[in-house]
């Protein structure tokens, strides 16, 4: 995927800036204040999400309901499986298993690798169970 501001083309840097931008972003010093412009920064920055996704995601979750489901899943309380569960409850429209998991990935890169179902899906091409 191209992103322009992160020169994918030129430097194939993109996960490591995409990484740095939604871990500020997405901090627990500014997720409480993030903004529309800023969550749409985030989604453009994601693997998993395809234009039209974005449309109906944006239109679809305010930005107070959009805050508190990903506050929840990168800083709340409970096992990381409980808090995606709680994530993917129907909390949020057009934000599913690929978004939860790659949004886990950039701001935790240490715990948990970059996964969305494309990876899940070559992972059962190579026979693990996920």
């Amino acid at each position: 995927m191209y992103h322009k501001e992160c020169n994918v083309k030129e430097d194939g840097k993109w996960r490591v800036n995409n990484s740095k931008k939604i871990s500020k972003l997405l901090s627990k010093s500014a997720i409480d204040t993030i903004t529309k412009h800023q969550i749409e920064e985030v989604i453009d920055r994601l693997n998993c999400t395809l234009a039209i996704n974005k449309k109906r995601f944006l239109n679809n979750n305010s930005v107070s309901s959009i805050k508190r489901c990903w506050k929840d899943l990168l800083y709340g309380n409970g096992s990381v499986q409980t808090r995606i569960n709680k994530c993917l409850s129907g909390k949020l429209s057009w934000f599913g298993p690929s978004g939860t998991q790659e949004l886990l990935g950039f701001i935790f890169p240490n715990r948990y690798p970059i996964r969305n179902s494309l990876a899940d899906d070559g992972l059962r091409f190579f026979g693990y169970s996920i």
